[in-house]
C-alpha cells in the first residue's frame, strides 16, 4: 500500500476510474473540499468516469443527489447503482422467481425502482411475497430489523438493493440496509439476494459501461469491504479514501505509520488490500 496526500500521480496513469459516491465525492450532504476540480481535471485529461454506488435506488436518482451536492452531470460518464441494477435484472426476470409478484418495499421516499415491472407493493408485510429493502432513514435500523425478526417465522425471503452495512448520511456515519439484511439471515431469515459491490452482478454492469478501449481501470471508494474487495475480486488497481467511512478510526492528523498499522489491520479483517490509500479525493 502506498500513501498519497495528493492524488494527481495516481490518476495519470489510468484511463477509467469506477468512483464510489458516498465518503468519496460527498457526504449526502455537499461534495468534499477539491472534489469538482479533481473531477474536473479528469475530464480535461479525457478519462472515462463511472460513479459506481451501492444506492437501492435508481441511477437517475443518483445523478440528483450528485447535483444536490454540487457535483455536475458533465463532470462523469455515467451511473451504475445498485437500485439500477435490481430493476434491470427485475425487468429481464432473472433474480427470482416469476411467481413472486408482491413486495412489502422497505424504502426512503420514492425513486420510481418498481416503475415498469410486474411487482406490486403490499401494505401489510405478511401479505408480500417477498421483502425489498432498498434504503432507509439515517438511525431507523433498529426499526426495520424489530419489523423483521418480528415476522421471522413467516418465512418472507429479503432481497437487499444495498449491501453496505455502513453509510454516511447527512455527514454521519450510520449504520445502514446491509446490517439490517445480515441480522435478518442471521436469525434465520432468507436473503435471496445482495445487490451492491463487491458482488459480481454490480461490477459486471459497471465494467460493461467502460467504453474505453484497452482501458486501465482503477476502483476508488472508501470501504476495504466493498470498493477494495471488488477491486481485489477483478484484478485491479484500487485506491482507499480513508476520510469517509474509516474517518472515526483513521484520523487524518495520525502519523502515516500509524494510519498504515490501522489499515493493515484491516486488511487482514476484510481481506482485501487497496494498491494506494489518501486522506482525500483530491488533486
Amino acid at each position: 500500500m502506498l500513501y498519497y496526500e495528493k492524488i494527481q500521480p495516481i490518476l495519470e496513469q489510468y484511463t477509467t476510474f469506477l468512483l464510489d459516491q458516498w465518503g468519496v465525492l460527498h457526504d449526502g450532504v455537499q461534495a468534499y473540499p477539491n472534489v469538482v476540480k479533481t473531477l474536473t481535471f479528469l475530464q480535461e485529461q479525457n478519462k472515462e468516469v463511472i460513479i459506481v454506488s451501492n444506492s437501492g435506488k435508481r441511477s437517475e436518482f443518483n445523478t440528483k443527489v450528485l447535483e444536490k451536492c454540487g457535483i455536475a452531470r458533465n463532470l462523469y460518464q455515467d451511473v451504475v447503482s445498485s437500485g439500477e441494477v435490481f430493476w434491470h435484472e427485475c425487468h429481464k426476470q432473472t433474480l427470482f422467481p416469476t411467481a413472486m409478484q408482491t413486495c412489502y418495499m422497505i424504502n426512503k421516499g420514492s425513486d420510481g425502482v418498481l416503475d415498469g415491472l410486474p411487482i406490486t407493493k403490499v401494505e401489510n408485510i405478511t401479505d408480500a411475497d417477498f421483502i425489498i429493502l432498498a434504503s432507509i432513514e439515517q438511525g431507523s435500523h433498529q426499526e426495520w430489523i424489530d419489523l423483521l425478526l418480528s415476522v421471522i417465522d413467516k418465512n418472507i425471503p429479503l432481497v437487499c438493493l444495498n449491501a453496505d452495512v455502513w453509510s454516511i448520511q447527512n455527514g454521519k456515519t450510520t449504520l445502514n440496509t446491509g446490517h439490517i439484511a445480515n441480522v435478518y439471515e442471521q436469525n434465520g431469515g432468507t436473503v435471496m439476494a445482495k445487490l451492491g459491490k463487491p458482488f459480481p452482478l454490480m461490477y459486471q454492469y459497471a465494467f460493461n459501461r467502460i467504453k474505453t478501449k484497452d482501458p486501465k481501470i482503477i476502483v476508488i471508494g472508501d470501504s476495504m469491504e466493498h470498493d477494495i474487495a471488488m477491486a481485489n475480486e477483478q484484478n485491479v488497481d484500487s485506491l482507499l479514501i480513508i476520510q469517509g467511512i474509516l474517518s472515526s478510526k483513521i484520523k487524518e492528523d495520525m502519523p502515516i505509520d500509524i494510519q498504515t498499522e490501522k489499515l493493515i489491520g484491516y486488511t487482514k479483517e476484510y481481506n482485501a488490500i487497496p494498491t494506494y490509500f489518501a486522506p482525500w479525493f483530491a488533486v
